[in-house]
Parts: structure tokens; sequence; C-alpha cells
């Protein structure tokens, strides 16, 4: 064999080795899109489940409101499964309580806020589900006009929940 079709064989293994990595940089790019253009979905979902957390600790404190004969103040507590690290039985299983918290009940038997104030929402987010807003990256605001709490998460979705009726509402996008 002469040296041009030495040549010839070590441009030919160079040139398979360039078109295997531009198709392994091309998949890549794709799955790189993919997943940088789900993440904004992922965020909504979350604040999706968390309507439905909310929906649900309304339902039971509206229940407990009722059995307890309509206070006009509720005390919720929570109590929260902990596993101790290191086991895996069903036994080595600790249980925290939070702190009892009064609320305030409208006529209706929804949870009120302790003031009509964007603290005061955030107050009650933390009294009905037990985190902290900003803990969650979200925005609270307080709308005066609807009498409603508004929880913003960094997409754009938002969480409603009218002080008069207990509605939650979950939007996407804008207002």
């Amino acid at each position: 064999m002469d040296s041009s079709e030495e040549s010839a064989g070590r441009l030919q293994g160079v040139f398979r080795q360039m078109v295997a990595v531009v198709l392994l940089l091309l998949v890549l790019a794709v799955l790189g899109y993919r997943y940088f253009e789900a993440v904004p979905g992922v965020v909504a979902q979350g604040l999706q489940l968390e309507q439905t957390r909310l929906l649900n600790v309304l339902a039971m404190t509206r229940s407990k409101w009722l059995g307890e004969g309509k206070p006009p103040k509720l005390t919720l507590a929570w109590v929260e499964r902990v596993d101790m690290a290191g086991t895996s039985d069903d036994e080595a299983v600790s249980l925290e309580h939070s702190r009892p918290s009064q609320v305030a009940m409208a006529d209706g038997g929804w949870p009120l806020p302790h003031e009509q104030s964007q603290s005061g929402c955030e107050t009650l987010w933390y009294q009905l589900l037990g985190v902290r807003p900003d803990g969650e990256d979200l925005l609270v605001e307080y709308d005066a006009d609807s009498r409603a709490c508004w929880f913003m998460a960094p997409d754009g979705s938002r969480l409603s929940y009218q002080l008069q009726s207990g509605e939650v509402t979950f939007l996407t996008g804008g207002r």
C-alpha cells in the first residue's frame, strides 16, 4: 500500500469520527432542548399539586369546623411522619407535631387570614399547609377588591383563594 492510500484511509477514519461526534452532539442538543423545555411545566405542576393539597385541607378544616359546632376560631395542628435515618422497619417512625395555631373562620366555614393583607395571606398559607410560601418560591398578594389571596409561582402560574367563598382557582400565565 502506498502513502496516498494510507493517507486516504486515515482521512476516512477521521471523517467517520467527526460524523460520530456531530451525531452525538445533535442527539445531546435534542435531549437538552426537550429537558429545558419541560422545566417550566414541572414548576406549574408543583403549584397545581399545592392546589390539590389546599383543597383537601380546606375540606378537612371545614369538616372539623362543622363537627365542633361552627366556632368563630378553629385550632389547627399538623402531625408529620418522619422516618428515622438508617432504618427500614415500620417501627422506626417518629411523629412530629407542629405548634397549634388559631385560625379565624368565615360564616361559611372557610379559614380567614388574621388580617386582610399580604402578611395575613402568607400566615394563612403556613397555617393550612405547614410550609412558608417563600420556602416554595411563591410570591403572595392580597387583592382587596376581590378579597382574595393570590399565590404566584415564578413561571407565572397562580393560585387564588377567595376569602368569601373558600373557592380555590388555579391559573396558568397572567391574571
